[in-house]
């Protein structure tokens, strides 16, 4: 049997800034008042939501400025409580051991460089009732946290009908996550046609 000889250390620093969160297990929580005194060049990414345009302009800059990576996560209906869930089971699910380990940051970090805007939902059905009236858009990728809950014959079914969704050249990443919420997390990946 094979032994590791050490655990492997997770050396993520991630930041995020979304109105109203007070708290995150992994995370550096930021302030929309006050996140310009910050060295942006400590995180590997900072993820962002529910912002208006001016902070989520200046969060951008900084950003850039450091080279930090900017997820920014919308809800169709600017949602902060489903971008607060996503967002914090994403982050869990970066940090976490727990299997199957099949996505890590590149993963997130490519779903946003290949997007015009990543859209997020706290349930599978959700995703799909939207993606049902997307018509100015391309579905890029995807990303599908599922409860543990699921059967497999389920989890396939949703992951095949999410990727159906998705244009020939882009993808789905698909895992399962025991989130603190037992709800499922969907980002969906929109290029402007």
């Amino acid at each position: 049997m094979f032994v590791p000889i050490h655990e492997l250390s997770n050396d993520l620093n991630i930041a995020i800034l979304v109105p109203n969160l007070t708290a995150s297990e992994h995370a550096t929580l930021l302030c929309p008042q006050t996140f310009q005194a910050t060295d942006f060049a400590q995180f590997d990414a900072v993820f962002v939501g529910g912002l208006d345009c001016s902070n989520t302009k200046e969060l951008t800059d900084y950003c850039a400025s450091y080279g930090t990576p900017l997820i920014k996560i919308t809800h169709p209906s600017n949602d902060t409580s489903v971008i607060q869930n996503v967002i914090l089971n994403i982050v869990a699910k970066l940090y976490s051991h727990e299997m199957p380990s099949n996505i890590d940051l590149a993963d997130i970090i490519n779903l946003n460089n290949e997007a015009d805007t990543l859209c997020c939902f706290d349930s599978f059905q959700a995703a799909v009732t939207f993606l049902n009236t997307v018509n100015n858009a391309i579905v890029s990728n995807g990303l599908y946290l599922a409860s543990p809950h699921l059967d497999l014959e389920t989890f396939t079914k949703h992951s095949q009908q999410l990727s159906a969704y998705i244009a020939d050249s882009g993808y789905l990443c698909a895992s399962l996550f025991s989130s603190r919420n037992a709800k499922s997390s969907v980002l969906i990946g929109l290029k402007v046609k």
